[in-house]
């Protein structure tokens, strides 16, 4: 293989494992989004069974 040809080779392979380091870093980061979303779609159901608990607890209370 001539020179060139073993550079040209060597910047080719180094470009596909720089696409493959982004492709899984953009993994990691695309599931620590979908983490986060999955909390905060849990969230208002939580809120909502804590409010109820509130009502419940200040009615015991007032009677």
């Amino acid at each position: 293989m001539s020179f060139f040809g073993h550079l040209l080779f060597q910047f080719i392979i180094n470009k596909i494992s720089k696409i493959e380091k982004q492709d899984k870093l953009n993994l990691r980061s695309n599931q620590n989004f979908n983490k986060e979303k999955q909390k905060n779609k849990d969230k208002p159901i939580f809120d909502e069974m804590l409010t109820e608990e509130i009502k419940k607890l200040t009615k015991n209370k007032n009677h």
